[in-house]
């Protein structure tokens, strides 16, 4: 979470290939986090104390009272009645029936919160202007600090995807990553002139973080290797972001925005085949020309780091099919063009030095 900007929510169903804005929810409101519980429920939080609640998947949004007037900068929800809110001047708070009673919680911070999340009821962390993160094991009766280094800048946000594998960001632009519980902390550099705001884990492969400028950062390998992902035409700023699986996704940001994220490529298919292959092949698209989906397959003889990229005729990136280790075998991959106008696109494999390029021809 980054304290101040404009709030808008934005969501994703394809890993951050397409993004799609659902609704100002919040009209010039600054929204800091985003949600959902589920298909339906889902919770946003802001300035001056601001929470909404959608029940019909994002399609509406409605105010509930939170009884601070601060600003709310991160929550964490259970399920759709249980769920921790934090915010400014150490700010937490617990509901347990929906968001009709927020109760406010000791912290044992006199700073901001900017981050809270749990891996189950009693285990949680927070992230703290103090330079520190926090952690529970009795469900927030108490806090602790594991680490015994204070973080540069200040720890601007943090999730836990098991009791040991955890992501963060700093105020001084690092991704923080710890693989103990947070008792140390790895930093990891991002791309220059970019600002971060957030970050979140689907799983413990599957990092992202968002900042300014639609800022969108990737890593598919637990954080060693990242890629950015430019395909959201987002220019504001991002703040909030949440993914229910590799494929759908949520995000808040400047100007009351909401936006949605759906994987047109969601129904990729695994390793189709673990027969004996020789080398590094990439066979043509089928069917080509296509309209407005066709299928990619490559083979790979061994264990290594695999992308498999589209771009159009000027050499713009359209998408990132594959960007991660992967197994030998033969893989097919189907990508859907619906929202790309006719003509030729070129799909490029690179594969522990190998590389081979095709061309494509999208026929409305």
């Amino acid at each position: 979470m980054s304290c101040g900007a404009q709030g808008t929510v934005a969501v994703t169903s394809n890993g951050g290939i397409s993004w799609k804005r659902v609704q100002a929810a919040g009209d010039n409101d600054y929204l800091n986090q985003i949600q959902m519980v589920n298909n339906n429920i889902g919770y946003v939080c802001g300035e001056d104390g601001k929470i909404l609640k959608t029940s019909n998947g994002g399609l509406n949004w409605i105010t509930q009272n939170s009884n601070v007037t601060s600003g709310l900068y991160s929550l964490y929800f259970f399920n759709e009645n249980s769920g921790w809110v934090c915010g400014d001047s150490g700010k937490l708070l617990k509901t347990t029936d929906g968001g009709n009673n927020y109760l406010p919680v000791n912290s044992g911070s006199q700073r901001y919160i900017s981050d809270i999340c749990f891996t189950d009821p009693l285990t949680g962390w927070y992230a703290s202007g103090s330079r520190k993160i926090y952690k529970t094991t009795n469900g927030g009766d108490n806090w602790y600090v594991p680490h015994s280094d204070s973080l540069s800048g200040g720890a601007g946000a943090v999730q836990f995807v098991t009791n040991e594998t955890g992501l963060g960001f700093t105020y001084s632009n690092k991704i923080i990553i710890s693989s103990d519980g947070g008792n140390s902390w790895n930093e990891i550099d991002i791309p220059p002139n970019n600002y971060l705001n957030n970050i979140f884990a689907s799983d413990e492969k599957n990092f992202w973080a968002v900042g300014d400028f639609g800022f969108i950062y990737r890593s598919t390998d637990k954080g060693i290797s990242w890629f950015q992902e430019t395909n959201n035409n987002f220019d504001g700023r991002l703040f909030g972001i949440y993914f229910s699986d590799n494929d759908n996704g949520w995000v808040a940001g400047g100007n009351g925005l909401i936006a949605k994220y759906t994987n047109p490529m969601s129904n990729i298919s695994s390793n189709i085949s673990s027969n004996e292959i020789t080398g590094y092949k990439l066979n043509q698209n089928y069917p080509n020309p296509f309209n407005p989906s066709t299928k990619l397959e490559f083979g790979i003889s061994k264990l290594g780091f695999v992308s498999l990229k589209v771009y159009d005729i000027l050499g713009k990136e359209i998408a990132t099919l594959v960007n991660e280790r992967l197994s030998p075998g033969t893989y097919r991959y189907d990508f859907d063009g619906s929202g790309l106008t006719s003509g030729n696109y070129f799909y490029i494999l690179n594969a522990d030095g190998y590389s081979e390029t095709k061309k494509m021809l999208l026929l409305k």
